[in-house]
């Protein structure tokens, strides 16, 4: 698989240099255009030993209470979805960069188009390349990869808050010394969450982290989330199981907790 992109954020209001930055992962990071914030760049990288063309545009995905994405081919009118890219004055294009060669991205949003508009907006701008096609006289065939990234990008206007809370937690020994949880987190408010979940086994004043699962989302169209999923038990037995849904870019930042009394079983 071609390791094409390397996505780095630069935050302007802190003066972070592109040698500085970090790459990241898709759906690991997104962008968040505030007031206060209205400006960022990505920053594209070819990070291939070949020439490669980007091409980037806006996509629109509505979540499912299960978290999977739906993709729309056109942007749809859904409830409790405002779409950011009427606020965002770029609208994509295409460009070719040489081996190790870079490009730099502004995103904001437009102060007139923002005037008097409330709430969250939300887009997914997605960024891909293909390799370039062999000439029609080559004597052999080559495959055109498509490959890319979708970058979640928001913009926050006036006032805007959400709650969030578990509920319908179960939670199961299995013979495979495994723990099984299912459980919902719901969310109530105008604004999405992005965050992480840990998971504590606590035996009194012993607090051992045995799992985190990293960045889930919770968009303003779902009010709940459901997850399911099996953790490894620790080799001392656990009084209770605790979880928290953590601010994925600040984890002392708790959004909601939950603590459950274990009832052992014999396997």
């Amino acid at each position: 698989m071609y390791n094409i992109l390397k996505l780095l954020f630069l935050f302007l209001c802190i003066g972070i240099l592109p040698s500085q930055a970090e790459a990241i992962q898709l759906l690991k990071k997104r962008v968040i255009l505030t007031p206060s914030n209205p400006v960022e760049e990505l920053v594209i990288i070819n990070d291939e030993d070949q020439e490669m063309k980007f091409k980037t545009g806006w996509t629109f995905y509505e979540m499912h209470q299960n978290g999977r994405l739906k993709k729309h081919k056109q942007k749809p009118e859904i409830q409790d979805i405002q779409w950011a890219d009427q606020l965002i004055p770029y609208s994509g294009g295409s460009f070719t960069l040489q081996p190790g060669a870079k490009i730099t991205l502004p995103i904001s949003f437009s102060k007139n188009a923002s005037k008097g508009k409330t709430g969250e907006y939300r887009a997914h701008l997605w960024i891909y390349t293909q390799p370039p096609i062999q000439p029609a006289k080559a004597k052999s065939m080559s495959l055109g990869f498509m490959t890319g990234l979708v970058i979640p990008v928001f913009v926050r206007l006036g006032e805007g808050s959400f709650k969030t809370h578990f509920s319908n937690v179960a939670i199961q020994q299995t013979p495979e010394n495994m723990y099984s949880l299912s459980f919902s987190i719901q969310r109530d408010g105008n604004y999405s969450t992005f965050g992480n979940i840990n998971i504590y086994c606590i035996n009194g004043q012993d607090h051992q982290k045995i799992k985190t699962k990293y960045g889930y989302a919770i968009y303003t169209e779902i009010s709940q989330r459901d997850f399911s999923f099996e953790v490894a038990r620790p080799d001392k037995e656990c009084s209770e199981i605790k979880m928290d849904y953590v601010d994925a870019f600040n984890p002392k930042r708790t959004y909601a907790s939950y603590k459950e009394i274990i009832k052992h079983t014999e396997n």
